[in-house]
């Protein structure tokens, strides 16, 4: 069984219990390398757990905004990319008592350094992980416990990954990534550029407005991770109520809508070439992180939402 939590927008995360969901779907063929299930989430079929905690100053942290972790040996806490220069955007720390273990990613442009920190990623070397860079396209690798704040390694996406914003490795070689302009859900490509397979087709999108990929992709856009197996691959919408479960093993979705099931409200500015989507200034922010936990492998995944 797989845990996977979804972090609600900050206003609700004071007062909303976590409410545990056993995805249950048939699934129905697709026109690429995938099959989707489709769920409708609702909230009073679910079982719900009420659960305490306690806050806690960090003093080592400036400006945190999201949290990722190796399920029971590390914390990784990242912090906002407007920290000074020389200061460390990631934090490892010891989830039993909550000390810091080391600090990684030098913010900057310079060798062995980082602009930002978009996601975590375990990797496959066992005392290592790789963090990725959206802004200037790469992924470094770092010694988890050593003092050396700088990368050991770094990898830098050649021009035919340039349109992949997120990407996570699913191999030494490979990687699984969300793409600014394609028309799968999700494309895999290994490290020469070349691309292997693309995942779920989009839906057609009911709408005044001529969509295309990227528009499509900006309308379903947000965070990305998987579990330490590599085997599972979740994203949870920012702008609307999705969630989307790719099964790496054997190529299937899951999406998972609700329980607001229509599209928020957009509108398309710009040129033909140059257009984007601009959301209703009253839609509410969706889901704001997704972390995945392992706890039995003899059922089906479980969300923590």
């Amino acid at each position: 069984m797989q845990m996977i939590k979804f972090k609600l927008p900050l206003f609700m995360k004071f007062y909303c219990p976590i409410i545990l969901l056993i995805l249950i779907g048939c699934s129905k063929p697709s026109k690429n390398n995938s099959s989707e299930s489709h769920i409708i989430f609702e909230p009073n079929k679910t079982v719900k757990v009420q659960i305490n905690s306690i806050k806690k100053d960090l003093k080592e942290l400036k400006n945190p905004i999201t949290i990722s972790g190796e399920d029971g040996k590390y914390i990784f806490v990242i912090e906002d990319n407007k920290i000074p220069t020389g200061e460390c955007l990631i934090h490892i720390f010891n989830p039993r008592n909550l000390e810091l273990v080391s600090k990684k990613g030098v913010v900057g442009f310079g060798p062995n350094e980082m602009p930002n920190v978009s996601l975590i990623d375990l990797g496959f070397n066992k005392n290592t992980f790789l963090a990725y860079s959206s802004i200037d396209k790469k992924m470094s690798e770092y010694n988890i416990t050593d003092n050396n704040p700088f990368s050991i390694e770094q990898y830098k996406q050649s021009e035919n990954l340039i349109s992949l914003i997120r990407m996570i490795s699913t191999s030494d070689s490979t990687f699984l990534g969300i793409s600014s302009d394609d028309q799968n859900r999700l494309v895999e490509y290994n490290k020469k550029g070349e691309r292997i397979a693309g995942y779920g087709n989009w839906e057609i999108i009911d709408s005044k407005y001529e969509m295309d990929n990227f528009l499509i992709g900006s309308l379903n856009a947000g965070w990305f991770t998987c579990d330490e197996s590599k085997r599972y691959f979740v994203k949870a919408s920012i702008s609307r109520d999705r969630l989307e479960i790719f099964d790496y093993h054997n190529k299937k979705f899951t999406i998972v809508d609700g329980p607001e099931t229509k599209l928020p409200k957009f509108e398309i500015v710009g040129s033909t070439n140059n257009s984007r989507l601009i959301f209703d200034s009253q839609n509410p922010y969706r889901y704001r992180d997704v972390s995945i936990t392992a706890k039995n492998d003899e059922v089906d995944p479980l969300l923590t939402i």
